[in-house]
């Protein structure tokens, strides 16, 4: 992901599969595209948006 813009990498993912980037969306695709190629569970992605 570029790090000189990086919601606008996030925001033409969401709109690409046709999702408006709301605030909660774009925390949680930060979330889960900021730290690379990695798999995550449901639950590991609650903890971490908890602690965010």
């Amino acid at each position: 992901m570029s790090t000189e813009r990086p919601y606008a990498e996030l925001l033409q993912r969401l709109r690409a599969v046709g999702l408006r980037p709301t605030r909660q969306r774009l925390a949680l695709a930060r979330l889960l595209f900021e730290k690379g190629d990695r798999h995550l569970t449901a639950d590991d992605l609650h903890a971490e948006a908890e602690q965010a």
